[in-house]
């Protein structure tokens, strides 16, 4: 009886995940625009959720995307030998986490002159 218990829970955490990986969505950041400047309010009204991807499009020789902190997101500034994560493809794909995700551009100015946006998930 309890090996045919551990069996249920055990298919039963497996389709929970599967369900979750399934029913991910693929969000394509700035719609048509895509990761440009004034992006910032793109994420709003959004039903994003945890693990949900975003897919940030844009010219690699303009931009880039970088995970960064929610300090380096507010100070649009990246400190040296801190954690970011930067993506320079021009078609990045980046799973959120649960919270806060954010993302700046780490080029020049754009962060400060609209290329930054944060998730909550």
């Amino acid at each position: 009886m309890a090996l045919t218990r551990a069996i249920f829970v055990v298919l039963l955490l497996c389709h929970t995940f599967e369900y979750e990986i399934a029913h991910a969505k693929l969000w394509i950041v700035g719609d048509e625009a895509g990761w440009d400047y004034n992006v910032s309010p793109w994420p709003l009204n959004k039903d994003i959720k945890p693990k949900d991807q975003l897919l940030f499009q844009y010219d690699p020789r303009d931009h880039d995307v970088t995970v960064v902190p929610e300090a380096y997101y507010e100070a649009c500034k990246i400190e040296r030998n801190q954690s970011a994560i930067f993506y320079r493809t021009g078609n990045d794909t980046i799973t959120l986490a649960s919270g806060g995700n954010f993302f700046i551009s780490s080029i020049l100015d754009d962060c400060q002159n609209g290329i930054q946006m944060a998730v909550y998930t």
